[in-house]
């Protein structure tokens, strides 16, 4: 688990950026004909991360790193509920099935994602422009992007900014689509890892 979660804690630390950018950019509302820049030449993109550094700086583009620090704790609880539950599978029948590391490992994915899904929202939150600072971005981004109408600030200041706003079903805004997203291919993963394992006669050891 320990070296699940720094393998995730490095991992965030060298991508945090460009995860700022990538929710920025999602936040878009453009048409047809301004949705060929971002494909041809990266125009929007360049904009973002323009302004990004411009009006913020750089270490702005870290915003939400400490709910990317917990959300490093993913695998590790994802490894942890699903190695507990092999081992009981094991000492009950003998042996773990290939479609029972499948389901096992779906529920552990369901389990860690449910658990740190509101990271998620706050990380998120913290990352999106806001309206507050409508005077500091060009007229581009204004006009065609989704600016939060409060400034969520540090992680503390978020989650009460978040609660006001939506209450606790505001934590876990896009959980079932982020869930159904993730099933299928936690599912293939553990069913091939259980496959593999089987095959060279390293299961059930």
């Amino acid at each position: 688990m320990i070296l699940s979660y720094l393998s995730g804690l490095l991992a965030s630390i060298i991508t945090m950026p460009m995860w700022t950018v990538r929710l920025r950019i999602s936040l878009l509302t453009i048409d047809k004909y301004e949705s060929l820049k971002i494909k041809n030449n990266f125009h929007y993109f360049y904009l973002i991360v323009k302004e990004s550094l411009n009006k913020e700086g750089f270490f702005k583009l870290y915003k939400g790193f400490f709910s990317s620090v917990v959300l490093s704790l993913h695998g590790g609880i994802q490894m942890t509920i699903y190695e507990t539950g092999k081992r009981y599978i094991i000492k009950k029948n003998n042996k773990l099935e290939i479609y029972q590391g499948s389901i096992l490992g779906s529920i552990s994915k369901i389990v860690a994602g449910v658990t740190l899904y509101p990271f998620n929202v706050i990380r998120a939150r913290q990352q999106q422009f806001s309206q507050s600072a409508t005077l500091n971005i060009s007229d581009t981004l204004k006009k065609n992007m989704i600016l939060s109408k409060r400034n969520y600030g540090l992680f503390f200041q978020s989650i009460r900014g978040i609660h006001e706003v939506n209450g606790l079903k505001g934590f876990y805004k896009g959980l079932t689509p982020s869930i159904l997203r993730q099933i299928p291919g936690s599912s293939a993963f553990f069913y091939t890892y259980e496959y593999i394992l089987k095959i060279f006669k390293l299961n059930n050891k």
